[in-house]
This record gives C-alpha cells, structure tokens and sequence, in this order.
C-alpha cells in the first residue's frame, strides 16, 4: 500500500530541509517505499544525513554547529537578523544546541518539519511555513516529471516561491520550466515562422518550400521563447536572399545567451540582429564577421542585465566595424561588462547606445564605466574602441590576457610619386584608440597582460573632468609583460602618469603636438616623429628616467592634411623644419641618441634639428648620435645639432657621430665652439663624404668641403 498523503508531505518537506531540493520521481519513490516499509521519517532522513551529497555537497566547510545550523535554517528561508527572538534566531539556536547536544540532523529536520505543520503554529512562523509548504509543492510537481534530483540546481531559489501566500499553478509550473523541466533541450528553427519555447535555439541558413533558394532560418516573425538554466540561441546569418532584408528583428524571450555569426556575402549579406522586442539577454557573442561583409551589429539591445561580451574570428579587414548598440536609457548611470577579444582585427569595436540607427553605426551618450578586455587567441588589433561613458569620473578599462593587443590604427605612409614605396611603416593614426571615454575615464590598466600592448592616446589625457570648469581628469594608464607602445597625441597633464609595466621593452612614442608633464616610469625608449605642419617635439628627461634610448625622426610631407595618418600620402614637398628638444638628458641618454632619414623632401639641413642638453653640466660630457636609414627618395641626408639652448646650463665638449645610414651626410654643429674636447666620426660607406663644414648661420651652404672619417681633436 502507498503511504499517506501527510507523510508524503512530510517526507517532501523534510528532504527540502536537509538539502533544498527535491528528490525526483525514481528517490522519491525509494523513499516512499522505505517508509511504507516501516522505516520511519526521522531514521530515513537520518540515512540521508549520512550520505556524502549530503555531508559534502550541502554542508562542504561548514563543519561547526554554528555553520551547520545557519546551512540547515537557510533550507527554511531563514537568515541571521540578529534580532533576539525573530523566526532566524530561534530557528538557529534550535538547529546548534541540538547540534550540540548530540541530537541526529535529520530528527531535528523531521522536528522543524513537524513544528512548521502545526495548527498552533506561532504567527511569527507563518510566513515561513507557507514558503516550505510552497517548496513542497513544487518538489511534488518536480517529482512528477524529472526523475533525477535537483541537486546542485536553483530549482528552489526561483524568486517565484515566496512564503507570502500560496503558489498557484502557473507559478509552479513557470518554476519547473524556469529550470528547464519538460522544456524540449534543443530546437532547430525552420523556413517558416517559429513560434517555440526550448533550452537551446539552433538557426541555421534553411531552403524555402520550392528548395530553391537558401534563406535565414531566423526571421522577423520568429517567438522564441527560453527555458530552463541558461538558454540560448545561436543563429548563423547569411545571405537574406529572398525572405527579407539584412537586418533581422525576431522576439526573444528569456534568452540569456545570444552567439551570432555573420557569414554572407554581397549586398544581400545579413549584417544587424535588431534586439528592440526582445529581453532577458546576459550574454552577447559575435563569434565570426566574414570579410565580405565587414560589419556586424546586435544592436538595440533592451537589456542592462547584458554583463558578458565577446568578439571571435572576426575575418574583417582593418576598415571594418563591429557593433554592439543598446536603447536609450538602458545604459543609464553605473554599468559594469566584461568583453572577450579572439583574432579580432577591426577598424572600429562599438559599445554604447545606439545614435546611428540600426542600418548604420555609431554610439555614444551612455555606456559601460567599468570594462574587463580580455585579449586571447590570435592576436588582436581594435582601430578605435568606442566606449562611451556617462556616469561619475572613475572609469576603469582592465585589460588582461595572454595575447597581443593594439588599441589604435595605423597605415603605412606611401610616396606620392611610387605608392609601392612605403616611407613610413606604421604610422599611427590620431582620433584612434579609446575613444568616447575622455573625462570620464580615469584608469586604463594592462598589468595583467602578457601579451605586447600597443596603444593611442589622443583625446584622453589632454581633458577636462566631466562636469567641472577648468578641472583636468587624471588618467593613469599602465602596461603589461610585453613590450608595450604607448603612442602620445595627447599632452599629458600632471596629474596623469604612464606606467610601462613590469616586463619588456616598453617606447613612449611622441607625435607633434604632445608633450610629457608628469613622470613615465618603466619606458626604455623615447620614440618622437615629427611634422613641420604641426610643430616640434620636446621632452624633458626628468620625466623619463628608465629610458635608455632616443630615436627621432622628420616625417613631414603629408601637408593637404593637417594630421598624422590623413590620406597617408606624402607630397615630397618640404614643410617646416622640426625641432627635437632633449633637455635634462642623463649622460647615458646623451649617448644614446638616434636620428632617422626623413621623408623625401625634408633631408635638407635646417629640416631636422636635435636640441640637447645633459641634467648635470660637467667638463666632461658627450652628445652621442648615431643616424640611421629612413625610407626616401632624396639622395642625402643632413640634419643640425644644437647644444646651447637659452635659461638652461648645459656643454657638450664632445662628440660623438655614429653614420649607419647608407648615404652621404652633412652635420652642422651649430655651437661648434665649445665642443672642446673630441669630435668622434665612424661608420659610412666607401664612396660616401661626410661633410662638418656648415654654418646655416651665414656662410655659402652650397659649397660644402668633404671630410674624411677619422677623430678629429678641437
């Protein structure tokens, strides 16, 4: 015979409070037959108590009575309050002393399972008997249709059960399907309008009822509704052909877990997932753009819940964009996400709210504060990382990973005359790296990555702090393990500060137009390349202490675009000459200077001049400078050296000339006079001259008297 319905009951709620879930159909029906068999509930429980899912999976590290009893009166909804007297107060001092007193776990279950079903119950109790008597009737209609138990599931922590009154039907039944109960594990969309509730969605690319074309299985019409832990849809979107356009707008219900991959081809590419009727997403996934389509948006997204980014295999070229957009408002105040970038080449990344509609791209206005970029897989490289913030002055960008990682773009400069002549490799593009973020964001950290970092700074230092008058926003931005690339656009303020982190070879490269103000430590190389069409370059070296190298360069030419990176063409037309001023130089730094050729056009001898002066003036010390090869078309090379700079104390009575190009060269030593100790010359070429004979001051520049290479003493 079957046991009673007051001991199914009991037996229902007393495996809820030993392990807060519920047995399924095959358990259940054991324990059943163990008690119509004669054991009784409080041995059967004690059983239970004994098991290790028990011992190990509920009560883990809590192995004091204090612990235990605060495990076992959670099982009942009840936490310390701390409040003398209150349902949790009592309810822990009853589950330790008995603990204490040596009282089986499962007799005190049985007991509080018995008090709670009491006519008499104190009304202080009543809240909490009505929540375990809901537990139990979900348990029961759980163990109807699951025939495993729910153990290690959140079967029972569904907001849905309450102890605030009876749970209905349609609530219980909401809570199994919550957790996937009698909701089909998977289901592959069709040619035709799915209306379907599932744990996992499948969209593939289907044939229309003719079998004559390949269409979208995911369309404008489609209700997909998810179930269960998790649920997901993952959608493949290729070409619309002749079931609509490329932006495909379903409605998405209680889908957590979003994976798309844009993989058509031609104008009729799929390239926006429209999430305007849709909710309940957490996680967004782009896992593949094809070069084709070289765009990709999930766009409108309803969602803050959204927390959880990534971006694979995107295959675009560096001219493409990938979106995530949301509507308006929904990124309002303070938001915290984390992105994942895998093999991930693309002009821009995009993650704000969406100004541009979902045909086109573009954010801004609100976005995420807090972001942890994690780099891995193939190497990555984002031209532009559009991340708007509207919220406080605290931003934080984290980046971690073990792969390299470029925040910036960059093009290779070419000659206007021959564009297979690349004069300038790499030449970083200003307005490019973290965008959208300056005077909010405060914190850009890769001390956790162990990849080469690489990135541009323009338009985040050089910036006031978001809701102020005349107030800087202080930015400190650090490297990782790598060998790191700082690139300045920006002039950095006082209150910012560049860390080239642990490891590697680290550069801080300067463009015209920026300048150092604070202190940058870690940085082994001090890179500057100017344009006449903007102006010079200065450092003073008190803020570069750890550098051991110096290499400037003259990369005017670009002139009908008055910014680095314009249209990448150089003119060969001279612009006006670029000064390098090196002040506070450590002898060592003096020493290690490096000029490179300049580009075609600007190799004359006032084009390019290197301005230095040492920290400490002693009777001693040496200018060393050491010229090397740039890509040009002009036949020599000749640059200036200045070594008297007003206000400032400073003589080099030696130095020290390095030729490692493969040209001729002149050098004007413009305050030749106080070189008083040794001019040193080595390297060239046989058939070369180098030529010292130069006053741009006065004298006939057009006649120059060649030397030839040995030391010559003043």
């Amino acid at each position: 015979m079957a046991i009673s319905s007051e001991d199914q009951t009991k037996l229902l709620k007393g495996v809820i409070g030993l392990f807060d879930a519920a047995a399924g159909s095959e358990i259940n029906a054991q324990l059943e037959n163990a008690v119509d068999n004669g054991l009784s509930i409080p041995a059967l429980l004690n059983i239970l108590a004994s098991k290790t899912e028990f011992t190990e999976g509920v009560m883990g590290s809590a192995t004091t009575s204090a612990e235990q009893a605060a495990v076992l009166a959670g099982h009942f909804g009840l936490t310390a309050d701390g409040v003398e007297g209150s349902p949790a107060t009592q309810a822990i001092s009853y589950f330790e002393s008995g603990i204490d007193g040596g009282a089986e776990i499962g007799t005190l279950v049985y007991q509080a399972v018995v008090f709670l079903m009491r006519e008499d119950l104190p009304a202080e109790f009543a809240e909490t008997a009505q929540l375990l008597e809901n537990k139990a009737a979900v348990a029961g209609a759980y163990n109807a249709e699951e025939s495993s138990p729910s153990l290690g599931s959140a079967l029972m922590d569904d907001p849905l059960i309450t102890g605030a009154g009876p749970i209905s039907q349609d609530d219980i039944n909401q809570v199994l399907a919550n957790a996937g109960v009698g909701v089909p594990d998977s289901f592959t969309l069709t040619f035709d309008t799915d209306v379907a509730t599932a744990n996992n969605f499948v969209s593939g690319l289907v044939f229309t009822p003719g079998g004559n074309d390949r269409i979208n299985a995911l369309q404008d019409e489609d209700i997909l509704t998810g179930a269960g832990p998790n649920p997901t849809l993952t959608a493949t979107l290729g070409n619309a052909n002749d079931n609509g356009a490329t932006i495909i707008t379903p409605t998405l219900n209680g889908i957590e877990t979003l994976n798309a991959s844009f993989t058509g081809s031609g104008g009729g590419a799929v390239t926006a997932l429209d999430m305007q009727d849709s909710s309940g997403l957490m996680s967004v996934n782009i896992n593949r753009v094809s070069q084709a389509v070289n765009t990709a948006e999930i766009g409108n997204i309803e969602d803050a819940t959204v927390n959880d980014l990534s971006v694979r295999d995107t295959n675009a070229n560096d001219a493409g964009v990938v979106e995530f957009s949301y509507s308006a408002g929904t990124l309002a105040g303070e938001n915290s996400v984390s992105l994942e970038v895998d093999n991930v080449q693309v002009g821009a990344l995009n993650i704000g709210q969406n100004t541009s509609g979902i045909a086109a791209r573009g954010v801004g206005t609100q976005g995420y504060e807090n972001i942890a970029l994690n780099s891995t897989g193939a190497p990555n490289s984002i031209g532009t990382f559009n991340i708007p913030m509207d919220t406080g002055t605290a931003g934080v960008l984290t980046i971690t990973g073990d792969t390299d990682l470029t925040l910036g773009a960059a093009i290779d400069a070419v000659n206007i005359a021959n564009n297979a002549l690349i004069e300038v490799e790499n030449l970083h593009v200003a307005g490019t790296g973290v965008a959208l973020a300056g005077s909010r964001i405060a914190t850009i950290d890769a001390s956790a990555l162990e990849g080469n970092f690489t990135i541009v700074l323009d338009n985040i230092l050089d910036v006031g702090k978001a809701g102020t008058s005349g107030v800087d926003q202080d930015v400190s931005v650090t490297g990782g393990n790598g060998d790191d690339t700082f690139v300045l656009y920006d002039v950095v303020q006082t209150g910012d500060s560049i860390d080239g982190g642990a490891g590697g070879s680290d550069t801080l490269l300067f463009y015209s137009g920026s300048a150092l103000n604070s202190v940058a430590a870690n940085i082994d190389n001090a890179s500057m390349f100017g344009d006449g069409s903007i102006g010079d370059l200065a450092a003073d070296f008190v803020n570069l202490p750890d550098v051991t190298s110096v290499t400037v360069r003259n990369i005017s030419s670009d002139v009908d675009v008055a910014n680095f990176g314009g249209d990448g063409v150089l003119e060969n037309a001279a612009d006006a000459p670029v000064n390098f001023t090196l002040t506070n130089l450590t002898p060592d730094q003096a020493t290690g200077i490096t000029i490179l050729h300049s580009t075609t056009g600007n190799n004359q001898i006032q084009n390019s001049t290197i301005n230095a002066a040492v920290a400490s003036d002693t009777a001693d010390d040496t200018l060393g400078v050491t010229f090397s090869d740039g890509t040009n078309t002009d036949p020599r090379f000749n640059f200036s050296i200045v070594t008297t700079i007003p206000t400032i104390t400073s003589t080099f009575e030696n130095v020290t000339l390095t030729d490692s190009d493969t040209e001729s060269n002149s050098v004007e030593l413009t305050n030749f006079v106080t070189h008083t100790g040794t001019i040193t010359i080595s390297g060239g070429e046989a058939g070369d001259f180098f030529n010292l004979d130069v006053d741009t001051a006065g004298a006939d520049v057009t006649q120059m008297v060649i030397w030839s290479r040995q030391e010559y003493k003043v």
